[in-house]
């Protein structure tokens, strides 16, 4: 059982990874209305007429080492974590305590989010070290969680979502390395 959860973890971060991938290709002065945006300051709302902010919190860090990458997605199941479909990437420095970020969506409507904690900043997945999690905060179970399981719906005032940073592995302890005699 707990082989299966941590593959299923290790595979949705994958698919997490491979769609983030692609260089970041939105900042706050992209007006593309069908494209996601964000403050140059990620703590703060750009509150622009039309497109709700959605406050992002990835609580449970393991480390403040690293960046942590939120990824945005559109309301079409058959794309989500698909590369080159995404509405909004944006990395930002990892912190002990959690990263909050706020995102501007397009419009109201249903997105799904997908956030990674690149733990050694090198951009890749790595098994061992990275984590990851989902808006809803599904169970991981031998591969990525359904649209279905990650979907929520923003109106025109915008909304907030608390995700959950799960690892594959646990952090290694040095302390109970074997030694020899």
């Amino acid at each position: 059982m707990k082989l299966c959860l941590i593959t299923g973890i290790g595979l949705a971060l994958l698919a997490t990874t491979v769609v983030a991938a692609e260089p970041r290709i939105h900042s706050d002065l992209d007006p593309d209305p069908t494209k996601g945006l964000y403050a140059s300051d990620p703590t703060q709302c750009l509150g622009l007429e039309g497109r709700p902010d959605i406050r992002v919190r990835a609580r449970d860090l393991r480390s403040g080492d690293g960046i942590v990458r939120f990824v945005l997605y559109g309301d079409k199941p058959d794309e989500f974590l698909e590369k080159g479909k995404k509405l909004l990437r944006l990395e930002v420095p990892a912190r002990k305590d959690g990263v909050e970020v706020c995102l501007s969506a397009p419009r109201p409507g249903v997105y799904a989010l997908a956030v990674l904690h690149d733990e050694n900043g090198n951009r890749k997945f790595n098994m061992t070290s990275d984590g990851g999690g989902f808006s809803n905060n599904p169970k991981l179970f031998l591969g990525p969680p359904s649209f279905e399981e990650s979907r929520f719906e923003v109106d025109e005032t915008g909304g907030e979502l608390e995700i959950e940073i799960k690892y594959m592995l646990p952090e290694r302890d040095d302390s109970r390395r074997f030694r020899r005699r």
